[in-house]
């Protein structure tokens, strides 16, 4: 939302009477000292309901009305709705924190303005480093599981992959994920793993055999995996528990764990 119209009566300390229309950006008040730019201010944040504490000058709203008034403000502001949520109407920067910014030496605001754009230099460079230390194993890992899964979807004459999502924003560790793909037929093209696309064996064979590339990742003494068949149809069934015997009868990491099925 955003302010359409402000008109006061008794206003705020400096005025009587006062009606403006903002546009809807930026609206930058200017003015002499005394002239009552804050006082503008004060009017817009108190009308839209913040809390006097914020303003920096007093927690009473009747310390804002103007001296000699007889009754309270008389306040008119016309809000237009937007799309979205909006929590706080009003983001008030307290006067107190102006003044003591305006306060500063030039030449000391200038000293402390490096210092803080050092460290935020430094603390950017260790996020970078931060962030490529878990980065980097983990693109790594997930080549060696596309590599298995891969190698697993052929011995069944379909195509499986497996790739890291990165989101846009590198820093947004939530959104990152694996995206599972496959194809089972000649005629089709690979297709992130979804209940809207693949059946529920195809999702249950997809499902299996990533399990056993991750489990290829590392060696344990011995696996317990309950209802491996669930949901596959009786030939995929086969297919896979011939896959598992192959594998567990050869030399690589599979070989070396106890499976209970």
């Amino acid at each position: 939302m955003y302010l359409l119209n402000f008109k006061s009566d008794i206003f705020y300390r400096t005025y009587d009477k006062l009606s403006f229309v903002p546009c809807p950006n930026l609206n930058v008040i200017i003015g002499p000292n005394g002239s009552g730019k804050s006082s503008i201010i004060c009017g817009i944040c108190l009308a839209l309901g913040g809390n006097p504490k914020i303003l920096g000058r007093s927690e009473r709203i009747a310390d804002y009305i103007k001296h000699g008034a007889e009754s309270g403000v008389r306040i008119k502001a016309v809000l237009k709705k937007q799309k979205g949520i909006v929590d706080n109407p009003c983001n008030f920067l307290a006067q107190d924190k102006v003044r003591s910014f305006a306060e500063q030496n030039p030449q000391v605001l200038l000293e402390n303005t490096e210092k803080v754009s050092l460290l935020v230099n430094s603390l950017d460079n260790q996020l970078d480093n931060s962030l490529n230390d878990w980065l980097l194993p983990l693109e790594s890992i997930t080549e060696k599981i596309d590599a298995c899964y891969s190698c697993l979807f052929e011995k069944l004459g379909c195509e499986g992959r497996v790739h890291l999502q990165k989101p846009e924003d590198k820093y947004d560790i939530d959104s990152y994920g694996v995206i599972i793909s496959a194809k089972f037929r000649k005629n089709e093209h690979l297709r992130q793993l979804t209940h809207q696309v693949q059946s529920g064996g195809e999702r249950s064979v997809s499902t299996m055999l990533y399990l056993m590339s991750l489990q290829q990742m590392s060696v344990v003494p011995f696996r317990c995996v309950d209802e491996i068949n669930q949901g596959m149809d009786p030939a995929n069934e086969r297919r896979v528990f011939d896959m598992i015997v192959n594998l567990l009868s050869n030399e690589e990491n599979l070989a070396k764990t106890q499976y209970f099925l």
